[in-house]
Order: C-alpha cells, then structure tokens, then sequence
C-alpha cells in the first residue's frame, strides 16, 4: 500500500465503520422505542395521579356546596322568624331579599368552580376569577348575616 491510500480495516469482511454506523442506529432505534414506552408510563401514571385529584376536588366542592346549601337554609330560617319591629320590618326584608340575593349568586360560583375545575380548556386565572368572587360574596353574606342579627360564627373546636 502507499502512504496516500487508506487502510481500510476489516472484520468478517465488514468494514468498522459500516459496523458502528449499523450499531449506533440500532442503538439510536432501541433508544428511540425504550424513550416512548416510558413516557407513556409516565403519562399514564400522572393521568391517573390527575384523575385522582380531580374526584378529590369534586368530593370536595360538592360536599362543600351541600354544606352551603345547609348553612343557607339555616340562615333563612333563622331571619325569616317574625320582626317585632314595624320600622325595622321593611328595612329587614331588604336584607333577607339581598341574603338571598347573594346565597344565590355565592351557589352559582360554587357549581360553575365545580364544573370550570374539571374542564382543562378553562384557563387558571378564570378558576381564581370565580373563586375570588366566591370568596368575596361569601364575605359579603357574613356581614348580610350580621347586619340582620344571624350569628354566623362556628363555635370553637369546630
């Protein structure tokens, strides 16, 4: 051979470099497919991780909005008992219109908090739009509540 010419190296008749090339897809290949099942696993497992949360959350703002309804009944009962008063009588059915008013509109947060949680399409700031609101309206229904003599603080321990 002369010094111009490579040497070509050969194993079995197989150049090394054609070797490589061949394992390094092979490789790339085993890589590839091992990459994808394991992002499906993952993806399954953070799927149901999600889906679990979600029925948590679910349970959750049900069993919150069941408690609502109970406090709001509650509370209506207690207001609607007989006002002695003839003066104060038609300032509080005002009050008690604008409880109810606002019990209303503190249920309807609640149920489309419920139902935005489980959509994905709803962005995030409208979650915490409408759980600020709900937040809000049921402040505004503590001091309803106290303007119109209901005792709306829970005991301790509670």
């Amino acid at each position: 051979m002369s010094s111009g010419e490579e040497e070509e190296i050969r194993i079995d008749g197989i150049e090394i470099a054609d070797r490589l090339t061949k394992q390094v897809r092979t490789l790339e290949k085993w890589y590839s497919t091992e990459f994808e099942r394991r992002m499906k696993e993952m993806a399954e497992v953070l799927r149901k991780e999600l889906q679990i949360q979600l029925e948590e959350v679910r349970a959750q703002y049900k069993n919150g909005s069941q408690a609502l309804q109970d406090k709001v009944l509650q509370d209506k009962v207690k207001v609607e008992q007989p006002q002695k008063q003839a003066s104060g009588q038609t300032s509080m059915e005002h009050v008690l219109k604008e409880i109810a008013r606002a019990e209303a509109a503190a249920v309807q947060c609640t149920a489309d908090l419920e139902r935005m949680v489980a959509d994905d399409s709803v962005a995030i700031g409208r979650l915490l739009q409408i759980r600020t609101q709900e937040l809000e309206l049921k402040a505004y229904l503590r001091g309803l509540n106290f303007q119109a003599g209901v005792d709306t603080q829970k005991p301790p321990g509670s």
